[in-house]
Order: C-alpha cells, then structure tokens, then sequence
C-alpha cells in the first residue's frame, strides 16, 4: 500500500473511532471504554505500520503495548507496568512486603465474598480502608484503588514474584481464610489495619 493511500486510512480509521469514543463518553468515560479506544487507537497504528514496505517488524513495542492493555481486562497487569520496575525507584523491603499483603486481601475477597468477586470492587475496598498516610507511603500522592489491583495482580499466574514477597502473600491469605474469625469482610478489614501499622504505627 502506498504511504499517502496508508496514511488517509489511518487517519479515517482513528477519525472514526474519536468520533464513536466521544458519542459514548458524552457524560463520562469508564474505565473499560478508555481500555478500548486505547486499544484500537493502538491496533490502527500497528495496521498502519504493517501495510508500509520494512515497518511490520518495528512495532513490537506496540504490540507489548497491545498485550499490556488486554492483560489488563482480562484482570491481569504485566509486571513491567508496576512500579519499581527498571527507570523508577525502588522501595524498601517493608513497603513491597506490605504492598503484596495488602495485594493479597483483595485476592482473598474476590475469592470468597460475593460483593467483591469483581476485580475492581475488591480493590477499592482494600483501597479505602487504607489509611491516607499509609497510602501516600505505599503509592504516593498518585495511588488509587489501581495500586492495589497491581500489587494483587503481580502474584496471579506469576513464577518469578520475588520469594520473600510471594510468602507474605500466600501467608496473608492463610491466616485470612483459617485463622480470623468473622465475614469476609470483617477480616480483611481487620488485616489491612494491622498492616497499616507495620507502616506507620500509631
């Protein structure tokens, strides 16, 4: 395909779906249709590349980025998306363990109580039972309900989740499912406060 017959293409193609996002987003966008202009805003970009002479193998950083956004709604984040990859700062040892235990009180709601099996409601449970100052020290002054759906989501289908962390994680579960008494909900309220503590005591 010629560039100039490619490029109209393209520009029809993210025309039209600008178009469609801002119909459907009149009185606000969730969260789902961002994903999805992302996407498909994304996906054109790559078809684009693909039909140019030398371009189809130089998208594979699109792609990655493709993949990243589907993990995502499957429920899913690439630890490549979470913080403290390579570039940003790392954290202390006593945040990233309390980051995946926190992690895992969402993951014991989205198992056992019914109000909180979808992945979203679970993490703003966790999320707003969390203290303000324990939150801007786990996730800065930018954390949301997001940060704790990352620190669960770092441990679902993962084989290379630093041990140490991995323990605090399937240990936080344990003593949430045997050893606390109470709904559901009672429990991980009860562990997210302690967990609190072990970041800023009060």
């Amino acid at each position: 395909m010629a560039l100039i017959e490619a490029t109209a293409t393209l520009g029809a193609r993210l025309e039209l779906l600008k178009r469609d996002y801002d119909l459907a987003t009149v009185d606000g966008a969730e969260d789902w249709q961002i994903r999805m202009a992302a996407f498909q805003s994304v996906s054109a970009v790559v078809d684009f590349m693909s039909a140019l002479p030398g371009m189809a193998h130089l998208d594979f950083g699109l792609i990655r980025v493709m993949e990243a956004i589907s993990s995502v709604e499957k429920g899913t984040t690439p630890s490549w998306l979470l913080n403290g990859s390579a570039g940003r700062p790392g954290v202390s040892d006593r945040v990233a363990v309390v980051r995946a235990r926190y992690g895992a009180v969402m993951a014991y709601l989205m198992q056992v109580a019914d109000d909180y099996r979808d992945r979203k409601k679970a993490a703003q449970y966790v999320w707003r039972k969390i203290p303000s100052r324990v939150q801007i020290e786990l996730a800065g002054a930018r954390g949301t309900w997001r940060s704790v759906a990352g620190w669960r989501d770092e441990f679902i289908g993962s084989t290379d989740a630093p041990t140490e962390l991995k323990a605090g994680y399937l240990a936080t579960l344990d003593i949430l499912s045997d050893k606390m008494s109470g709904s559901p909900e009672d429990r991980a309220s009860k562990m997210i406060g302690m967990l609190a503590k072990q970041i800023a005591p009060t």
